[in-house]
């Protein structure tokens, strides 16, 4: 007999229908008694995941705290005043408002505006092509407002200016690069054309201070800098004016008009070459303009944004912030075997709208411009950093000014670099932490089997407690990245009480009567300080670049199906969009493989020729005096745990010491991402042992033990090219100890202690 369940008859189908008052909505299910213990939910009906909400981001980021009071004076780390604006930062930065900005600029994504566009929009009263933002074929570049807003937010803090203002004498870096950190994982990625700014800024200060030997911004002398060009050969009447102008308006953090600050692109990259320049293809004529010539066109000798004495002509490839005032680039010229670098702005006065010889019409209103021999070819598609406007440029009649001596390009733009490359790192580790307190929010509200939320899952803590040490680490370089940066440029202060100025009074009110700590700097003035950063700046950039994009993509797993979404912006909860933008970071100011050639020569070449010491020479010694500072702890077992650490440290780093001392240049640059994963393992332990010894603290303690005893650190390094230690790591987890160490896991994920144990009865 069939088991199959019959079929109503037909006087069954054609029993009368229901009332007008039973609508479908209000029938039930036919009765059963599978359906009678089965409820089914609808899109309106059921369970709704509990959204995850951020904290205050610098409230909460308890490793930054520390950070702070690691590589600043007390009385500034400590200020209540530094931190209650920095707390206004990151309140500001997860607020409705940033949001609303990320959005439009994810969604309005940079175009050329070509195609059908109104009148108003191209033609002027008297029927001619406005001028503003227009290539050679009558386009204009449009960005979005979001963009915009993002751009001015961060220039008001002073994500670039406070370097340069001087109030925090050999500090001002790592002032500045706190706020950035807060900043950068809410700016849309704003933060590569403030990187390029902020590196041009610096090379047209550095070029001024060679030629006028003046001081910089916020040593005791209080003179402002006089900006020459070092220039041998070709004359360029009016360049101090233009660089000094220039450099005022990149370090603005803006005023009532937009045009009172720039930003700066940086052009390297053409088809030829990539990361190797030298095969570059741009060519710099020098071919002034005659002063009759200019006054034909209504302009002066040193007026600002026009017409330089080079033409330059070629092609950029993915030049990103298209978008920016003005730019820096390489180009070869007729009398220099090597590369120059130039400056040059983007737009330049429209001959249109040229009257008399200022920059005013008769009306009062600032003249039209155009762009200086520029045309955007295209605009990339890319993976990520998609509001940035990147695109390929042709050159063609673009007017410069020469930075520097010819065929010393190389050299002077080597300057942006170092900028640049510190922007990279604290992008990196800045969208890691917002990327792990997304994971880590979500945690607290999600659950799984027997109602458990995901941070009382062992596992679970065991993988966030991971990524959180891995996070700690590479802050802890990427800030030191940004302290020696501060005491290379203030190099007076290296041997000397630094002061701060009135101008920092905002935050503290008593000055700063401490010397920079000795396990900051080390020893053998400025030449070894400036050694030592050559080494930790390409090592930062491409440890903090590959780790970000691990670290990012874990926490997008840990949100399942939802971290894999474009989720919108609001309370700064995105992590698809960070995973997608820090994919540029390992590409950006050099590929891991191109740092790691730096790297093996900033280990190799010679301090200065009075020593002859070796980079590597430099940073052994840092490596021993940290190594060799005593303990004041009060617990006899985190010294133990110490000394542990450091003996591993040690004998870690004699075994590469002996690598780089015995091998040829070629051999080293063959293995180049294995030291690079090596050094890093060795730098970060011995800044993890130095904090730790200062007080104790159980998570700082606990980080230091395990990147090194556990080997994290050697294991952690592997996305760079680092190979296990030759050591078995050490490994202290035993199965009747997992209790202690999902407290300890919580412990350091949360920052607090968890209310009831694991190992005990169900919590």
């Amino acid at each position: 007999m069939s088991s199959r369940r019959s079929l109503p008859s037909m006087s069954d189908r054609s029993s009368p229908p229901p009332s007008s008052r039973e609508t479908s909505a209000s029938r039930s299910p036919p009765s059963s008694p599978h359906t009678q213990r089965l409820k089914y939910f609808s899109a309106s009906t059921g369970f709704f995941q509990e959204p995850p909400k951020l904290g205050n981001q610098f409230e909460d980021d308890i490793a930054f705290q520390r950070i702070l009071s690691f590589y600043l004076p007390s009385q500034l780390s400590e200020s209540r005043g530094f931190h209650q604006d920095l707390f206004r930062l990151a309140q500001f930065s997860t607020s409705v408002k940033v949001a609303n900005w990320i959005e439009d600029a994810e969604r309005n994504l940079p175009r050329l505006q070509s195609e059908n566009p109104s009148q108003e929009e191209i033609l002027d009263v008297w029927g001619r092509k406005k001028g503003a933002g227009l290539d050679k074929n009558g386009r204009f570049l449009k960005t979005s407002e979001g963009w915009r807003k993002l751009g001015e937010w961060g220039a008001r803090e002073g994500v670039v200016g406070i370097g340069y203002e001087g109030g925090f004498g050999p500090y001002s870096r790592s002032v500045q690069f706190a706020k950035y950190y807060l900043y950068s994982p809410s700016s849309a990625l704003y933060t590569c054309p403030f990187a390029m700014t902020d590196g041009a800024a610096r090379l047209l200060y550095e070029q001024s201070r060679k030629a006028s030997h003046s001081s910089l911004p916020g040593t005791p002398s209080s003179s402002k800098p006089i900006l020459h060009s070092s220039l041998h050969g070709n004359s360029q009447p009016g360049v101090e004016k233009v660089f000094k102008e220039a450099y005022e308006k990149l370090i603005s953090r803006g005023g009532p008009e937009d045009s009172e600050r720039w930003t700066s692109g940086q052009w390297m990259t053409e088809r030829p070459g990539g990361s190797d320049v030298s095969n570059t293809e741009t060519v710099a004529v020098y071919s002034p303009l005659t002063t009759e010539e200019l006054g034909e066109l209504g302009l002066r000798e040193g007026d600002i944004g026009v017409l330089g004495p080079w033409v330059i002509n070629g092609y950029q490839i993915f030049s990103s912030a298209t978008d920016a005032n003005m730019t820096i680039l390489l180009a070869k010229t007729k009398e220099a075997p090597g590369l120059s670098a130039f400056y040059a702005p983007l737009k330049r006065a429209s001959i249109h709208s040229l009257v008399g010889s200022d920059h005013e019409d008769c009306d009062g209103h600032e003249k039209e411009q155009e762009w200086n021999g520029v045309r955007i070819v295209k605009l990339k598609k890319k993976l990520g950093t998609r509001p940035v406007a990147t695109g390929d440029l042709e050159l063609e009649g673009m007017r410069g000014w020469l930075i520097g001596e010819e065929g010393q390009g190389i050299k002077v733009i080597s300057t942006i670099l170092n900028i640049t490359r510190v922007h990279n790192a604290v992008t990196a580790v800045a969208a890691m932490r917002r990327g792990l307190a997304i994971a880590k929010a979500f945690a607290q509200v999600h659950k799984v089997s027997q109602n458990r939320i995901l941070a009382h899952i062992p596992l679970h803590l065991r993988t966030l407690s991971h990524l959180e040490t891995i996070f700690r680490v590479n802050l802890h370089l990427s800030f030191f990245a940004t302290s020696l940066l501060g005491f290379v440029e203030h190099p007076e202060y290296i041997s000397a009480t630094p002061s701060i100025s009135s101008s920092a009074q905002q935050y503290i009110t008593t000055s700063v009567d401490n010397e920079p700590p000795s396990y900051l700097l080390p020893s053998g003035g400025s030449f070894a300080v400036s050694a030592l950063f050559r080494v930790i700046t390409p090592l930062a950039r491409a440890i903090t670049a590959k780790t970000s994009i691990a670290v990012l993509g874990e926490c997008m797993e840990s949100l399942g199906d939802v971290g894999y979404l474009e989720n919108e912006e609001y309370g700064g909860m995105n992590v698809q969009r960070l995973y997608r933008d820090v994919n540029v970071l390992s590409i950006w100011e050099g590929t891991t493989n191109v740092l790691a050639v730096e790297l093996v020569r900033a280990l190799l070449n010679r301090t200065d020729a009075a020593s002859g010491a070796r980079g590597f020479n430099v940073v052994g010694e840092w490596i021993e005096s940290n190594l060799g500072m005593g303990y004041s702890l009060p617990s006899s077992g985190n010294r133990e745990i110490l000394e542990r650490c450091k003996v591993k440290t040690w004998v870690s780093w004699t075994q590469l010491e002996r690598r780089i001392g015995g091998r040829s240049r070629e051999e080293l640059v063959a293995g180049g991402r294995e030291l690079v994963g090596w050094l890093a393992y060795v730098i970060c332990a011995v800044l993890l042992i130095t904090d730790a010894r200062r007080d104790g603290h159980v998570i700082a303690v606990e980080t230091c033990r395990r990147w090194v005893l556990e080997g994290i650190g050697r294991g952690g390094m592997a996305a760079a090219g680092g190979s296990e230690d030759e050591e078995q790591a050490e490994r202290t987890v035993k199965e009747e100890q997992w209790g202690e160490r999902a407290d300890m896991d919580y412990h350091m994920t949360f920052g607090r202690q968890i209310e009831k144990r694991f190992g005990e009865p169900k919590l």
